[in-house]
C-alpha cells in the first residue's frame, strides 16, 4: 500500500510541475503601464505645432520612460581549473637481536631485522567549463536615473506545444553607447540581469520510462 502512494505522490509532482512559470533573478515588473493619454491640443493651422515638437539637435535614441531598446545578447564564459598533488613518505629501520627463544647471545651476534618502506601518492584534477548565451529582445525604459541612465527591463516568451521558453533582460544603459536603430550589446550594460527559463513539460515517453523504473525497483524479481 505504501508503494502505491508513493507512486501517486510522485505522478501527481510531476504533473504539477507541468505549465508552472519559472521563478526569475530579474524585477517582477517586466514593463512599464503606458502613461495617460494627454489631452489633444488644438490644431493652429502651422506647419509646427506643441503636439508633434521635437528639438531640433535631439535624436530618436531612447531617452525616456516607456521607450524601447533591442538588446543582442552575445555572453561567453569560461573557467579552468587545474590541481596537482603529491605525496611521498620514506622510512627504514634496522633492529639488533640479542637474545631469542634460549639461544645465547653469541648464536645471535651477527643476527639483525631490517625494514624499509615507501608510499608516494600523486593525484591530478582538472575541470574546464565553457557557457554561451546568443540571442536578442526588446526592452523598455522603466525608469530614468538623476545621471540620465536608463534603467531597462523586458521578457520574451516562445510558446511550444510541450511548454514556453522564457528570455528575461534588465540592467542599466548609458545613453551615450547606444547604436543607431535603439541596439546595444549586452555586454555595455551595467548591472545585466539574464536568464534563460523554460516550462517546459516532461516528455510522456519520460514519464513511462521513470514509472518503469520504480516498479522495478519495487518488485521482488
Amino acid at each position: 500500500m505504501k508503494y502505491l502512494i508513493l507512486i501517486a505522490t510522485c505522478a501527481t509532482t510531476l504533473i504539477g510541475c507541468a505549465g508552472v512559470t519559472p521563478s526569475t533573478i530579474t524585477s517582477t515588473s517586466a514593463t512599464v503601464r503606458p502613461m495617460p493619454a494627454e489631452r489633444a491640443l488644438p490644431m493652429s493651422g502651422a506647419i509646427y505645432t506643441e503636439r508633434t515638437y521635437r528639438s531640433m539637435f535631439e535624436d530618436r535614441r531612447a531617452s525616456k520612460v516607456g521607450d524601447v531598446i533591442t538588446i543582442v545578447i552575445a555572453e561567453k564564459s569560461s573557467a579552468n581549473k587545474a590541481n596537482n598533488t603529491k605525496s611521498e613518505n620514506t622510512g627504514s629501520a634496522v633492529n639488533s637481536l640479542s637474545a631469542l627463544g634460549g639461544l645465547s647471545a653469541g648464536a645471535m651476534k651477527n643476527a639483525n631485522v631490517n625494514g624499509a618502506g615507501e608510499r608516494t601518492l600523486e593525484s591530478t584534477d582538472t575541470g574546464n567549463i565553457t557557457n554561451a548565451f546568443n540571442s536578442s529582445l526588446t526592452v523598455t525604459v522603466v525608469d530614468v536615473l538623476e545621471g540620465g541612465n536608463l534603467v531597462v527591463q523586458g521578457e520574451k516568451q516562445i510558446g511550444y506545444d510541450r511548454g514556453a521558453d522564457f528570455i528575461r533582460f534588465s540592467g542599466i544603459v548609458s545613453p551615450q553607447l547606444i547604436a543607431k536603430g535603439n541596439v546595444i550589446s549586452s555586454t555595455q550594460v551595467a548591472d545585466a540581469r539574464i536568464e534563460y527559463r523554460t516550462n517546459a513539460q516532461v516528455d510522456q515517453s519520460a514519464i513511462a520510462s521513470m514509472m518503469n523504473r520504480l516498479f522495478y525497483s519495487i518488485l521482488p524479481f
